[in-house]
């Protein structure tokens, strides 16, 4: 990806495909409603592409963006699918080597595949510390740095009202969605203090503030996740390490029917749910 640009248009993904000069290679597509990302390369240059509104004029404007992680060494955790997915294909279209990890070693290898030779698969499970130690162990041994961990791992299918509740339940949503940041955040922490900073990015969630019906534990792990953040970002500020906490609203990263997203989607302000691809771009602007 020696040149990449982005582009968005109003017209059809076949339109603006076939507006772009030289042979074509769409990488990555994703089709959500009236929403088309992807990723494409035409003419030497790679292009992060959104389309949305076919029924408008399309713009003409097309414009080459600089490569702001070219050589930068991104983690991204849970990255097998949903936000985390879309965070590490945004990195990647910016020019970063991006180790992709997620637990299931499968999703973790398609994506990394899709994303060509400057992305590392790497399956472990957030919550076991030696997992967490060999997924460091092999970035560094890979690309000898580490820039930015985006903390995107996360147990988001555990409802279940209080008094259903029991021991294991708590344990292990809190050992996945909050342990696991923890354990990922001190290893990323230390690497960047001893190498003049670097950038900590937590995922958070609307539950840390405000309550969800049968989701105390995955609440109780969020409001952690941006009490940890604070702490964090006051500790490491001195050593050049930035930390902060993304806190996403209703994103479509399951599978719905078109009616049960356009139902959930009423509550939204915008009339719809969010992609996971809305995040990328506040994620990456993050690391910058």
């Amino acid at each position: 990806m020696s040149n990449t640009g982005s582009i968005f248009c109003t017209r059809s993904p076949e339109s603006w495909l076939d507006a772009l000069p030289g042979p074509k290679t769409v990488v990555k597509r994703q089709i959500r409603a009236s929403r088309q990302t992807g990723l494409l390369q035409r003419g030497g240059r790679t292009y992060w592409i959104e389309a949305e509104a076919p029924h408008l004029l399309a713009s003409k404007n097309m414009t080459v963006t600089p490569q702001r992680f070219l050589h930068r060494v991104i983690i991204v955790t849970g990255a097998g699918h949903g936000i985390g997915r879309a965070v590490a294909e945004r990195f990647a279209v910016e020019g970063a080597h991006v180790v992709v990890n997620d637990v299931d070693a499968a999703r973790a290898a398609e994506v990394a595949g899709a994303l060509g030779d400057n992305a590392l698969a790497i399956a472990a499970d957030v919550s076991r510390k030696s997992d967490v130690e060999a997924l460091f162990d092999q970035t560094l041994a890979r690309f000898g740095r580490l820039d930015v961990l985006v903390n995107n791992a996360g147990n988001i299918h555990a409802a279940r009202h209080f008094l259903e509740g029991d021991e294991e339940w708590w344990d292990h949503l809190l050992d996945v969605n909050l342990k696991g940041s923890f354990l990922c955040a001190h290893r990323a922490a230390h690497h960047m203090v001893r190498h003049g900073g670097g950038v900590i990015l937590n995922m958070s969630s609307g539950g840390a503030t405000r309550a969800h019906r049968g989701n105390v534990a995955y609440d109780a792990s969020k409001g952690g996740i941006e009490a940890m953040t604070r702490a964090m970002a006051l500790d490491l500020a001195p050593y050049g390490v930035r930390v902060n906490a993304i806190v996403p609203g209703l994103i479509r990263t399951y599978d719905l029917t078109e009616e049960a997203d356009i139902e959930r989607g009423k509550v939204v302000p915008l009339g719809r749910l969010g992609y996971p691809e809305d995040l990328s771009g506040p994620t990456v602007f993050l690391a910058t």
